[in-house]
């Protein structure tokens, strides 16, 4: 998929220099895509390919990972690909909209449990109700402006 973005639109840097609400896009084949949100413990990064594909780390201090990095994205959900429409739980990769929040479900890097890395938070609510989607995008800009610039599809990996 190809991503042109404005000069204003992006900076160059490491997991350590990302904010909440950011996409880190690789350089080089061997780096990987990281979506930026939230946990307990602060600033958190979401591998979304390779094979550390939904495992997720704090960001702080982070060198390591370092990419383009596009600020201030945001997260659609297909509100069609509700896992529970077809009787099954949410896997590792879905995104989440539970009380006021939306997120993604990962694992943890250090013990493989699972992780909620919040990407949207003080959301309207109406009660504690929540659901998954299997099929969500990062998208930058809205209206004219508006590009996708990742794509996720977990049913695909589970056929």
């Amino acid at each position: 998929m190809m991503h042109y973005l404005r000069p204003h639109e992006f900076t160059v840097g490491a997991l350590d220099d990302c904010l909440s609400g950011s996409l880190l896009l690789p350089r080089t084949a061997s780096e990987s895509p990281f979506l930026i949100g939230t946990t307990a413990k602060g600033t958190a990064a979401l591998c979304l390919g390779g094979q550390f594909r939904f495992v997720g780390f704090e960001c702080e201090g982070n060198t390591a990972w370092s990419g383009i990095i596009v600020p201030e994205v945001q997260v659609e959900v297909d509100a069609a690909s509700s896992p529970e429409l077809r009787g099954r739980g949410a896997s590792i990769g879905c995104a989440r909209r539970q009380g006021d929040k939306l997120g993604i479900l990962g694992r943890g890097a250090d013990d493989g449990r699972s992780l909620f890395i919040v990407l949207a938070n003080q959301l309207a609510k109406s009660g504690d109700e929540a659901a998954n989607f299997e099929r969500w995008q990062v998208v930058l800009g809205a209206g004219m402006d508006r590009r996708v610039l990742f794509t996720v599809d977990v049913s695909a990996e589970d056929s």
